[in-house]
């Protein structure tokens, strides 16, 4: 099945520590998948932007499975709804082979 990647921008608090931000942003992704987009997909990078004096700028890096192509409009018209997403985009996603492991 082919997938898109996307970076997932969440905005969190910066009174709290890096991994508490990534987790409450990851929870908040999941929490309001209604797509269940994320019951299937690769995490597979994080990025924190922010921290310290400011607020964070959490990067979820996620590749979702799309068996068609409203499955990936539907996703992005679920990231454009949630208050936390400061933005989205596609990124470059390559699946390796168990082979290239």
């Amino acid at each position: 099945m082919p997938t898109v990647a996307y970076e997932v921008i969440v905005s969190q608090s910066g009174n709290q520590s890096e991994n508490v931000a990534v987790a409450n942003a990851v929870k908040e992704i999941v929490y309001a998948d209604t797509s269940k987009s994320f019951a299937y997909a690769d995490v597979f990078d994080v990025n924190i932007y922010g921290g310290g004096s400011q607020d964070y700028g959490i990067g979820v890096c996620v590749a979702i499975p799309v068996a068609a192509s409203q499955d990936k409009a539907r996703f992005e018209k679920e990231m454009d709804t949630l208050a936390k997403v400061e933005t989205f985009e596609e990124v470059h996603y390559q699946r390796l082979d168990k082979s290239e492991v």
